[in-house]
């Protein structure tokens, strides 16, 4: 079985804007649609030929090349600032990473040297016979000392 279906089939190139009146040949008004090709139909003093200038869809021609060119040029030339305005940036920031480190530096040197000099203040025998008199020790009345043991030692080995 086939269906008789009616089909309102409008071609692809006639896009209607509005509907327009004019009078006909006869004198009577009528209305016409007014299509995108009427629309921006080129004057006929122009170089390039009448007709629907959207018929040239997708074509590559030398405004199209070149702005495309243009476009990756100036995509490609604002891409490497970016990079390089990022490495300027990374390199300013190590530096003052550098200078702050380098003022640590300086204050824990200045901080081990007061460390060192407290250090021996301690070991002196006067802060020595302070604390014993603090702690209450006793002094002793005969003091031993250790002899030195040489640097190398031998064994006999039968």
């Amino acid at each position: 079985m086939v269906a008789n279906i009616q089909q309102n089939v409008v071609a692809r190139h006639r896009n209607y804007v509005s509907l327009i009146p004019f009078r006909s040949r006869s004198g009577l008004w009528t209305t016409k649609g007014l299509s995108l090709t009427r629309l921006f139909r080129r004057s006929p003093g122009r170089s390039y030929p009448r007709g629907n200038r959207f018929n040239q869809r997708g074509q590559i021609n030398n405004s199209t090349f070149l702005i495309s060119l243009s476009l990756i040029a100036l995509l490609t030339v604002s891409t490497l600032g970016f990079l390089y305005l990022q490495q300027v940036l990374r390199t300013a920031s190590s530096g003052t990473d550098i200078q702050a480190l380098e003022l640590k530096i300086i204050e824990l040197d200045e901080q081990q040297r007061e460390l060192e000099l407290d250090g021996a203040t301690i070991r002196t025998l006067r802060s020595v016979e302070e604390r014993v008199k603090h702690l209450n020790l006793s002094p002793t009345e005969t003091v031993t000392y250790l002899e030195s043991i040489p640097d190398r030692v031998a064994a006999n080995v039968n």
